[in-house]
Formats: structure tokens, C-alpha cells, sequence
């Protein structure tokens, strides 16, 4: 009697046991068994959301323990939550069934090393796989047509990445903290990169935008501190804000004829930058746009620009000149202060530009700018209005245009003193005016070449002008 008891005891156990490892979820049933780790889910149709509480997850007890999973032919999506927090997950088999994969339906399964989306999949929702850190290999299929916001966000062993043919839009964060990412390719098709979408790739050494896309999300590609190389495509009219923030390895960049507006931030602490070439479209420079640029050395913006936000040039320490066209009609506070190597700047304004805002100047940490070791150089008959004019008047030099300072010359491409010749290299058609620090006019050569003297405290000078179609010194010097 005791025997039979046990063994009805036994078989009600067992029963038990069975139940709580299956059930039905929606249409569908599921079968976990957990000697093995797998989970077979089967049925037809949409498998279920499971909102944002992990207790509506019929299997969320055996989370831990799920090795593989197996979804029969007929389901049509992954449902949301469906998946999130398997952490022994290193298997999966989805269907050519499935279209959708939705919100967080492989989160954190940080097992997961590879996975094969089928072709039938046409979204990849929000979060879907974030926190998978050790999914190594991922194909996204031709069908998928949107990555969706922080689809694949910190997936940090993610190496490469082909984005195919059929997606139009790579979602906010959909990469963000893929910090093994070193290979991105982004097909013709997409036309939208989101908001961070990219951001702290920090192996991430090229990118090349395609001409489908035409706006750069904020932060796109912040913090990609490897990134060395980016091709912008013509079609692409604004750099966002923070685009490129923190890019330190970036050295140079061509900005297309298409942009117009550099956002503020967009290229801010780029350490790195040396050279940019900013086309006659851009209409604006942002708030930022380029502070704490430490290598930049030389800017030159096109006629195009009318704006030059606050702090645009802060902390570009190394630049020595800038040009400013006449176009300019409004620059923000402080936007060159701690520009401390700038030796020359040339404006075009016939009426000096009223600015009241500190351009050059931190009053209130007691910062100036060395005016005295800058040379201001203006449009012809404009010198006087300049050294009356407030922000324009503090430089110890201006000069207008053309005019060469013999006490403040320097050798450089076009000019060359030894002893007490001043040999000047100049385009055919130039008139030379050659003035002293003071102002004093010293000499005017007009001629096609030749040489002339002058004398300055009590020392004979000989100019030597020659005449060439680039203008350059190695010609005389060769």
C-alpha cells in the first residue's frame, strides 16, 4: 500500500514538473526542457508582447537556463521582452517566418556570440539585441528595411557591420557603445543616421557617408576616438550638433558643396584636426563648431558664411591666421579667444564689423589675447576707421592689404630677408607698398621686376621684387 502510494506521490511530481515547463502563450505553446536548456516554442501567428514586466514572460523563471531556442515555422513575430535576460542563450533558430523582431527581444543574452535573421525579417525593434556583449557575428538580411532605436546598442564585441541595400533608416543609439566595431558599411539607401547612432565606436577608424543621406544626427559619431577618415557625400546638407564631438584622431576633412550649416559642437575637441576645407555653401558655423581644435592652424571661410557662432574658434590654439570675408555679418561672444599662436587676421569689411561681444578676450579670468604679436589687415583706406573701431582698435599692428611690415617679417612662402635684402615673390599683377611697424611708407614698386632701396633707422634696406604666375619664394631661391 505504502509502494503504491509513493508511487502515485511520485507520478503527481513528475506531472507537476511538466506542467510548470510548458504552456500555451497567446496562440502558441512552449516546452522547456531543462536537462537539455532548450526551449521549443510552436504554433502560428504573432507571438505575444510582454509589455515592460518580465513576470509576463511565461518561461521567465527558466531565463538562466535556456541554452538553445527553437521557433517553428509559422510564427510571424518575436514578441517584446520574449527573449531578454537569457544569459546562457548560445543558440537560436528563427524562421523564415518571423518579420518582426520587436522591442528588446534578445536584451542582455550575453551568451549570444552569433545569430542568423532570416530574410522575412523587415524591422529590428528598439533595444533588440542591446547588451549583447559577446555577439561576435550578426547578418542583417535584404529585407530589413529600419534599424530601430539601440537595435544593437553595446554590443561590444561586434567587429564588422554591413548595413544592406533595403534599410532606409539606421535608428538613435542603434550602435552606440559597439566599442570593437572597426568596419562599417552603409549602403545607398539610407537616408536617416540617427541621434548617437554610432557614438563612442571607439575602434571605428573610417566611415564613408553614402549620397542618399542627408542630414547627420546629433552625435552621430561622438567619441569615435579612432576615426581617422570620413567621406561626406554631396547630399548631405547639415553636420548636426555634436556630430563629430570628441573625433581625436580625426586630422583633416572635406565638408561637400552641399552642406550649409555646420551645427554647434559639430566638430568641437577634435584634437587632432588640422586641416579643414569648408565650401562656399556653408551659411553657418555653430556655437562651438570647432572649439578646442588644438592643431588647427589656419582657417579660411568662403564668401558664403554670414554667421560665426559663440566660441566657433575657442581654444584652436594653434591656428596662426584666419580669413574673415565680408559676408560675415554677426560673430558671437568670445568665438577666437585662446587662439594664443593667431599672428595674423585679414578681414574685408570697408566699414569695420560693430562688434561689442570679447572675441579674443576672457575679462572675466583675466585672459587677453597678444594683440601686440597679431597683425590685423584690412581693406585698402580703412586703416584709420579700423584703429578707431572698439574690439578691431587693440591690435598693436594694422596694416591694409598688400602693405608688408619690415620690422615684423618673417620668411615664409612669398617673402625672404638675408641681411638686409627684403626679397618679396609676388603675382605678376601686385603693386608692392612696403610700410615700417609705425605705419611709414618705405617703398611702392609698381614695376613688372626689379630691386630698390630704402632707409630705416639709419639702416639701408635693398627690396628685390620678382615676378611670378604662383608667387612662390623657391623660384628665386632655386
Amino acid at each position: 500500500m505504502k509502494t503504491r502510494l509513493l508511487t502515485v506521490l511520485m507520478c503527481l511530481m513528475v506531472a507537476i514538473s511538466s506542467f510548470a515547463q510548458s504552456g500555451t502563450t497567446g496562440n502558441l505553446t512552449w516546452t522547456f526542457n531543462e536537462t537539455m536548456g532548450e526551449l521549443k516554442i510552436e504554433g502560428k501567428g504573432e507571438m505575444p508582447d510582454y509589455g515592460v514586466l518580465y513576470g509576463q514572460i511565461p518561461w521567465y523563471d527558466y531565463r538562466t537556463s535556456i541554452k538553445s531556442i527553437s521557433i517553428s515555422d509559422g510564427i510571424t513575430s518575436i514578441g517584446s521582452q520574449a527573449f531578454s535576460g537569457c544569459e546562457s542563450l548560445t543558440d537560436i533558430a528563427i524562421p523564415n517566418s518571423v518579420a518582426t523582431i520587436d522591442y528588446r527581444a534578445f536584451y542582455e543574452c550575453t551568451a549570444l556570440v552569433s545569430i542568423i535573421i532570416p530574410n522575412s525579417v523587415t524591422t529590428i525593434g528598439d533595444n533588440a539585441f542591446e547588451d549583447c556583449t559577446a555577439l561576435v557575428n550578426i547578418t542583417i538580411p535584404n529585407s530589413v528595411t529600419t534599424i530601430d532605436n539601440y537595435a544593437f546598442s553595446n554590443c561590444t564585441a561586434l567587429v564588422n557591420i554591413t548595413i544592406p541595400n533595403s534599410v532606409t533608416t539606421i535608428g538613435d543609439n542603434a550602435f552606440e557603445d559597439c566599442t570593437a566595431l572597426e568596419n562599417v558599411a552603409i549602403s545607398n539607401s539610407v537616408t536617416t543616421i540617427g541621434n548617437y547612432a554610432f557614438s563612442r565606436c571607439e575602434s571605428l577608424t573610417s566611415i564613408a557617408i553614402p549620397n542618399s543621406v542627408t542630414a547627420l544626427g546629433y552625435y552621430a559619431f561622438s567619441n569615435c576616438t579612432a576615426l581617422e577618415n570620413v567621406a561626406i557625400s554631396n547630399s548631405v546638407t547639415t553636420i548636426g550638433v555634436y556630430t563629430f564631438y570628441k573625433c581625436k584622431s580625426l586630422t583633416s576633412i572635406a565638408i561637400p558643396n552641399s552642406v550649409t550649416h555646420i551645427s554647434d559642437y559639430a566638430f568641437s575637441n577634435c584634437t587632432a584636426l588640422v586641416n579643414i576645407s569648408l565650401p562656399n555653401s556653408v551659411t553657418t558655423i555653430g556655437e562651438s563648431a570647432f572649439s578646442s581644435c588644438e592643431s588647427l592652424d589656419s582657417i579660411t571661410l568662403p564668401n558664403s558664411v554670414t554667421t560665426i557662432g559663440e566660441s566657433a574658434f575657442w581654444g584652436c590654439s594653434s591656428m596662426t591666421s584666419i580669413i574673415l570675408p565680408n559676408s560675415v555679418t554677426s560673430i558671437g561672444n568670445e568665438a577666437f579667444v585662446r587662439c594664443d599662436s593667431l599672428k595674423e587676421i585679414k578681414v574685408f569689411w570697408s566699414t569695420p564689423l560693430d562688434i561689442t561681444e570679447e572675441l579674443f578676450v576672457l575679462k572675466e579670468y583675466n585672459y587677453n589675447f597678444p594683440f601686440d604679436d597679431c597683425t590685423l589687415y584690412v581693406p585698402a583706406g580703412t586703416k584709420s576707421l579700423y584703429k578707431k573701431a572698439e574690439v578691431w582698435q587693440q591690435f598693436g599692428t594694422i596694416l591694409e592689404h598688400g602693405e608688408t611690415n619690415i620690422d615684423n617679417i618673417e620668411t615664409s612662402n612669398n617673402i625672404y630677408i638675408s641681411g638686409n635684402t627684403l626679397y618679396i615673390c609676388t603675382p605678376i599683377s601686385e603693386t608692392i607698398t612696403v610700410y615700417s611697424v609705425t605705419g611709414e611708407l618705405l617703398y611702392t614698386f609698381a614695376k613688372p621686376a626689379g630691386e630698390a632701396s630704402f632707409t630705416l633707422n639709419n639702416t639701408k634696406h635693398q627690396v628685390m621684387i620678382v615676378r611670378t604666375e604662383s608667387g612662390e619664394i623657391k623660384k628665386i631661391l632655386d
